[in-house]
């Protein structure tokens, strides 16, 4: 290979690392609110808000997506990277499941605080 190439491919790695990279946020649970980083700035979102959760389990680790009913500051989908579960391919990971479970109760029984 030439390595008058090399810079492209470099470049080309930036780029795809950039693109998958980007949308990606930092988030905590606490009492009722989900708390959304984009490591610059957090804001807190009910978990009513709440309206579908979805894991990827082609990347690992899994890119988990939360649906928002109504836009926030981040838009109305927030994606972020789930914790690594060792020797877990082709299985969702709990936290897809976590989320809705806690939509769900929050939806039919509403949070006291």
């Amino acid at each position: 290979m030439p390595v008058t190439v090399l810079p492209y491919i470099l470049l080309g790695f930036c780029i795809w690392s950039f693109w998958l990279g980007w949308p990606l946020k930092k988030v905590s649970i606490f009492g009722d609110k989900l708390y959304v980083s984009n490591f610059r700035k957090e804001i807190a979102v009910p978990i009513k808000e709440i309206l579908n959760v979805r894991g990827n389990i082609l990347t690992d680790p899994q890119r988990v997506t939360i649906y928002l009913r109504n836009e926030t500051e981040f838009g109305s989908k927030i994606i972020f990277i789930a914790k690594y579960r060792w020797f877990a391919s082709w299985s969702k990971h709990p936290i897809v499941n976590e989320l809705l479970e806690m939509t769900r109760s929050q939806n039919q029984a509403g949070f006291l605080t």
